[in-house]
């Protein structure tokens, strides 16, 4: 929520009573944080529903992603090309709070980007596209002069851009895969595998993997087993030796076994 609430704060102080119009949406500061106000109030709203009924985390990666890399835009141009501050309220929220508190979402909080394709970068660069093009081909307001494509820098910046926002997509999603990979396969607790799941993994041969390590000795015999409980006396009941545990089968080592 404190996304929502950042994203919005910013959206509104923008306007600053000016209302909705193609000058306080089309600027991509101001467009990236109403879409990110709404869609993740919209992703609180699934997070909570799924946990009350006890299922998964609903699968937003793609849209988490999505808006981390074009805030990450918003944030690096306002900084660089546009040389901005954040004196005044809107561009403390638009250009530095919501864009940092969406990296943390994407890094820290999010579960469902542990298991990001690595195609998702690619994708992240359609909607950016057609922002673009909305912005370029509208005769009513451009708010970016570098944006201009009669503006000799405007190709070299749009390349920029768009290996700004591959290179970052591909860095997200291997950051957040590598947060998965501490886990023991299959629920296991470590191992190489040969236990069953759940269970701590253990190297063996074929059938015994779950009674031998890879050359470790069979188990040493238990203790005695203690009598049932019931009515019985001592000369009722002989305690019985311990068992030795079932040899594995002979590999081609020690004599043959003498017919009896």
């Amino acid at each position: 929520m404190l996304i929502v609430i950042c994203a919005f704060v910013g959206f509104n102080a923008a306007l600053d009573g000016a209302g909705f119009g193609m000058r306080t949406v089309l600027p991509l500061s101001q467009f990236a944080s109403l879409a990110a106000g709404a869609c993740y109030a919209v992703i609180a709203i699934a997070d909570l529903a799924a946990l009350a009924m006890k299922r998964p985390e609903p699968p937003t990666a793609w849209l988490r992603g999505q808006l981390a890399v074009t805030l990450l835009l918003v944030m690096v141009v306002w900084f660089t090309v546009m040389e901005g501050d954040v004196d005044e309220t809107w561009s403390l929220f638009e250009h530095l709070l919501t864009p940092l508190a969406v990296l943390v979402d994407w890094f820290f909080l999010g579960r469902r980007q542990t298991s990001a394709p690595w195609w998702y970068p690619v994708s992240w660069i359609g909607p950016l596209l057609v922002y673009l093009v909305v912005l370029v081909t509208n005769e009513q307001y451009n708010p970016y002069d570098f944006m201009d494509p009669d503006d000799p820098d405007f190709y070299p910046y749009v390349g920029g851009f768009l290996v700004l926002v591959l290179v970052a997509g591909f860095l997200f999603v291997a950051v957040a895969r590598a947060r998965r990979g501490g886990g023991a396969p299959h629920g296991g607790q470590g191992g190489y595998g040969g236990g069953y799941p759940g269970q701590p993994g253990q190297v063996g041969y074929a059938g015994y993997g779950q009674q031998y390590g890879a050359g470790a000795a069979p188990a040493a015999p238990g203790p005695a087993v203690p009598p049932p409980p019931g009515p019985y006396s001592p000369q009722q009941w002989t305690p019985q030796p311990p068992q030795a545990p079932p040899q594995p089968p002979g590999y081609g080592y020690g004599p043959p076994p003498q017919a009896g």
